[in-house]
């Protein structure tokens, strides 16, 4: 996360890339996050040189109420589709776990 206010905090953004690289994994995800875009007078790192910079997925991000509101919306999707995806999950294991159940009946 980088305050979007302030040059030196994006100036940043490539060393912290660095060491992620260096110290966690190769399937590490990365997501850049320009904060306080609210502050659209005081903001001296635009959206567009933002993304073109970061190699890891962008999020612009505020504090204010209205940003707040958007970026819980977005929280709760994720998370609906990631309790869908663990739901299929768990029916396919209990699927597969019957079928084996049935397949050693069948051989015995």
């Amino acid at each position: 996360m980088y305050d979007v206010t302030d040059q030196v905090s994006f100036n940043n953004v490539k060393q912290w890339l660095q060491e992620i690289d260096r110290y966690a994994c190769e399937s590490v995800n990365k997501l850049l996050v320009g904060n306080k875009c609210d502050l659209t007078t005081k903001k001296v790192v635009d959206y567009n040189t933002a993304k073109v910079r970061s190699s890891p997925s962008f999020l612009p991000s505020s504090s204010s109420l209205s940003h707040c509101r958007s970026i819980i919306s977005l929280g709760v999707a994720v998370l609906l589709v990631f309790g869908v995806i663990m739901m299929l999950l768990w029916l396919l294991r209990s699927l597969v776990c019957l079928l084996l159940t049935v397949s050693s009946r069948v051989l015995a």
